[in-house]
C-alpha cells in the first residue's frame, strides 16, 4: 500500500506548477504518488507538463473550481495518508 498520495489542483498554473514538481520530484519514493487535477487549464498544462513528468498521474476534468478538482484526485488516490496541495 501507498503511505502518502499528494493532491495537487490546478489551473492556468502551468510555469508554478513545474517549479512545484521539480522540486518535489527527487524527494518521492516508490511509497508516494503525485496527482495532478488539471481543472481545465487553457495553458496547455498537460501538454507541456506531462511529458517532463511521467511519474506523475494526469487527471483532467471541466472548470469546477478547486475543491471539485481536489476531491476529484483524492477520490483516485490510494495512499494510506493525503496530502493536498496548491499549484
Amino acid at each position: 500500500m501507498l503511505a502518502l498520495s499528494i493532491v495537487i489542483p490546478t489551473y492556468n498554473r502551468c510555469d508554478s506548477l513545474r517549479d512545484l514538481l521539480a522540486g518535489l520530484a527527487p524527494q518521492l519514493t516508490d511509497r508516494e504518488e503525485v496527482l495532478v487535477v488539471d481543472d481545465g487549464s487553457r495553458d496547455n498544462t498537460l501538454e507541456r507538463l506531462r511529458p517532463l513528468f511521467p511519474q506523475v498521474q494526469w487527471i483532467q476534468t471541466e472548470r469546477q473550481g478547486p475543491g471539485r478538482a481536489r476531491n476529484a484526485g483524492l477520490r483516485q488516490a490510494r495512499g494510506r495518508y493525503m496530502w493536498p496541495l496548491d499549484s
